[in-house]
């Protein structure tokens, strides 16, 4: 090879190893391709484990006012939901970050969540919001380097100071998740050789040229 391909070469190299694999694109759970109306929401769904309390459901006969701030939904649409009024969450092996998503109350009463982001046992986000049943409210997030998202539910105004488990639901969908970016690594053996390589290279061009 003439010396300008050895450099062309050796450049081309060097630039697939300081790019490596590019980010991971956003991911957005809708829950729609989940069959049926209501059921759990399954385990490796989205890339993400999820707690038993987290199932999916119609939302069109609870989100009946859908012109507010969010989505426009129909009847088929399905929407994550805390069922039981519990606090619930998701997870996933390797850090993520959560972007946004739209949460309304499943039914009249103002609702106040509050989301925590951990990695591993470390609470590193926190954020509370308040919705209610009349649209969706998108919430963003942009939190990174988390590996688990929980969120609780009180409501605000509780009738006659009392709130059963019912009254605590609340919707979720449109849920934007950037996946962990899988930076590409050489062992270090591997990367000893290259570089080797790349040496050689150089050299032999300017053993050529001379």
């Amino acid at each position: 090879m003439s010396q300008k391909t050895w450099f062309i070469v050796i450049l081309s190299v060097m630039a697939l190893l300081m790019v490596g694999i590019p980010a991971a694109q956003a991911v957005m759970i809708n829950f729609n391709d989940l069959p049926g109306s209501t059921d759990q929401i399954p385990n490796g769904y989205g890339g993400l484990s999820w707690s038993s309390g987290f199932y999916y459901i119609n939302a069109g006969p609870y989100l009946i006012h859908s012109s507010g701030s969010g989505a426009e939904f129909t009847p088929t649409n399905n929407m994550g939901v805390n069922y039981f009024g519990n606090s619930v969450s998701f997870s996933s092996d390797t850090n993520f970050t959560l972007n946004s998503a739209y949460f309304a109350a499943m039914g009249d009463e103002d609702l106040e969540i509050t989301a925590k982001g951990y990695n591993g046992d470390s609470l590193v986000q926190q954020t509370t919001f308040y919705v209610d049943g009349a649209g969706t409210t998108l919430t963003a997030f942009n939190w990174s380097g988390i590996d688990s998202v929980t969120f609780s539910s009180s409501v605000v105004f509780p009738e006659n100071g009392l709130a059963d488990c019912h009254n605590r639901r609340f919707l979720m969908d449109d849920l934007s998740i950037d996946p962990a970016t899988q930076q590409q690594v050489l062992p270090e053996p591997a990367s000893v050789l290259i570089w080797g390589l790349m040496v050689f290279g150089v050299a032999a061009c300017l053993r050529r040229g001379r």
